[in-house]
């Protein structure tokens, strides 16, 4: 097995085979840097024409000449390259500037110097310069990008050399706005479907990863995406070749659901237009006020890798175009897996720049059809947020648990639908002169005040507050793609459904309703899941019960849906009772 080499190149943190890590350094760094002791102990030979270092350079001399038209043999200078030792900078190079320009920098050295001098000192920061100038608003409003789903393993190692570049600078400094860009960025530079099939195809691939290592990711963010070839929403040929892609993955139980469903609403602007009327304006005005960082909650790494790994396939992308398939190449890599690690770590603590935020917290909007002519918001977010979401989830299960234990069954309850349907049916057996009431409220995860839920989970859950507050605590960007044109929707209030921490904070927001209510008709049931809530007891007593919980639930900006309310009595099995 070869031995692994790192990067000769300081605060370079690429690493692999000694092939691997030269074609790194030939692509990324300036060949007249290279340390000579890298050179000696491992004899490494000069090209006279390009000034590469290579190991051999017997096959590419013959395919330098080609290349770049250098004069025939007879005229070439029969002076031996120089193999010990790297060569000075040029005399251009040193009159420009006084200082070796480090690699891994985020600004050039002088910005008062014309681009194009810029440019030619140094591309990597002009590189960087291109993405901090690049507006959030534009990245924001772009059509989201179509990406292929599996990552070639011939291109596996320069994914993973392409993404350490943004998530290096963010473990080394989560405040940097211009490395988070780049990773919303990176699906749209580097994973778009191939164009033409075959050995030309990927050899497109390989030069889009080349110019993203040689700094020259001007030419590679395209903020229009590719022309959707889906067949029209909610159509029975979408539902066929969605429930194929599926199959394709291993996902059978999915394609079997997406064979049954009924599809997504028309992408039309009557849509658009319902879909804007889900989310309310901000009513109150929330300040946010962080907790100390040691307060907040404390990924585990084997936790958060195991959610990657488990993550389903072939799941809707954001925004960004980033897969769980994307993140699982990431963690194959232990250099990547730690920086990654520390990326989701900082998202988790509550500590994103605002322009980072606004990024992450945005997502992707699909329309759900109801029955009844309505449509269903969901939002399908960024996958690094999804799977953060999801790795606390799984932390916080047992304390979710016993906090919402008896009357909340739909957080962190196995079968919590079951257990409430065979409760109600063992009470009314018992007391057959009981009634159920079931109560429906209005886009209830759509409608819930920020405000209410923020205070409640600071008093509830703290070490959530700083994810939340800083998720929920702004506007959110929802894109939904109108036809072939992406339109912003303003999300100010309520939880992104979809989100997998969604249940959880919309559940902790209307507890102490539940409870309060608990304490004041302890001769009711209170049983709830999320938003359906169950009010079992005496006729009289549970209609009382009822009125005070829709107007304790107006606290939370939460409105009951009086004509979707349902009754039912075991004395009359056949009578079921709406209010109109």
């Amino acid at each position: 097995m070869s031995q692994l080499e790192s990067c000769p190149y300081e605060s370079c943190h690429v690493s692999g085979t000694l092939q691997r890590v030269l074609g790194h350094t030939r692509h990324a760094h300036d060949p007249n840097l290279l340390p000579g002791d890298f050179i000696s102990r491992h004899s490494l030979q000069r090209c006279p024409h390009c000034s590469k270092w290579f190991l051999k350079l017997g096959q590419h001399m013959s395919q330098c000449r080609k290349r770049q038209s250098f004069p025939v043999s007879g005229q070439r200078s029969s002076a031996p390259a120089d193999t010990s030792a790297p060569s000075p900078p040029s005399p251009s190079l040193r009159n420009a500037s006084s200082t070796v320009v480090p690699t891994m920098v985020s600004e050039p050295q002088d910005l008062s110097q014309p681009t194009s001098s810029i440019s030619a000192l140094n591309p990597e920061s002009t590189a960087w310069r291109f993405i901090r100038d690049l507006p959030v608003q534009s990245i924001l409003e772009a059509t989201p990008p179509r990406v292929v789903q599996t990552i070639n393993s011939s291109v596996k190692a320069r994914f993973q050399d392409c993404c350490a570049i943004a998530l290096k600078k963010i473990q080394d400094n989560p405040d940097d706005v211009s490395a988070w860009k780049l990773l919303f960025l990176i699906p749209r530079m580097l994973l778009r479907p191939m164009v033409r099939g075959g050995k030309n195809g990927l050899r497109d691939v390989k030069l889009a990863y080349e110019k993203f290592l040689s700094w020259q990711w001007e030419d590679l963010v395209k903020l229009q995406g590719l022309p959707t070839k889906r067949a029209s929403y909610g159509s029975e040929e979408a539902r066929i070749a969605a429930a194929l892609r599926l199959v394709r993955c291993g996902e059978l139980s999915r394609a079997s659901k997406v064979l049954t469903s009924t599809g997504l609403a028309e992408s039309s602007a009557e849509t658009t237009a319902k879909l804007a009327l889900k989310h309310p304006r901000r009513s109150t005005t929330i300040i946010r006020e962080a907790t100390p960082h040691h307060e907040s909650i404390n990924l585990t790494r084997s936790i958060l890798f195991d959610v990657i790994r488990r993550s389903p396939r072939g799941s809707g992308t954001g925004p960004s175009g980033w897969r769980f398939e994307h993140l699982k190449v990431l963690i194959e890599n232990d250099f990547t897996a730690d920086c990654l690690f520390s990326a989701c770590t900082a998202i988790a603590h509550g500590i994103l720049p605002e322009i980072a935020t606004k990024l992450l917290s945005s997502s992707r909007l699909i329309a759900i059809p109801k029955p009844n002519g309505d449509v269903r918001p969901i939002a399908i977010g960024e996958c690094i947020r999804r799977v953060t979401s999801r790795a606390i989830c799984v932390q916080m299960k047992n304390s979710f648990a016993s906090f919402f234990c008896p009357i909340q069954h739909g957080v962190s309850t196995e079968n919590g639908s079951e257990l409430i349907i065979h409760h109600i049916e063992l009470m009314l057996e018992h007391n057959p002169d009981w009634i159920v009431l079931k109560s429906d409220v209005k886009n209830a995860f759509n409608s819930i005040n920020r405000h209410h839920l923020l205070n409640e989970l600071r008093q509830s859950f703290p070490e959530l507050y700083n994810y939340a507050s800083q998720m929920y605590g702004g506007f959110n960007s929802l894109v939904f793609m109108e036809g072939g044109t992406a339109v912003a929707i303003s999300s100010e209030e309520g939880i992104h459904q979809g989100d997998p921490l969604g249940p959880a904070l919309f559940a902790t927001a209307i507890h102490p309703i539940l409870r309060d209510l608990q304490e004041r008709f302890q001769e009711i049931h209170i049983l709830a899941y999320l938003d359906d809530v169950f009010l079992l007891g005496h006729p009289d007593k549970t209609l009382e019960a009822f009125q005070n919980l829709k107007d304790m639930f107006l606290s939370g900006s939460l409105s009951v849906s009086d004509s979707k309310c349902e009754i039912f009595s075991p004395s009359d099995r056949s009578v079921r009772v709406f209010f109109v």
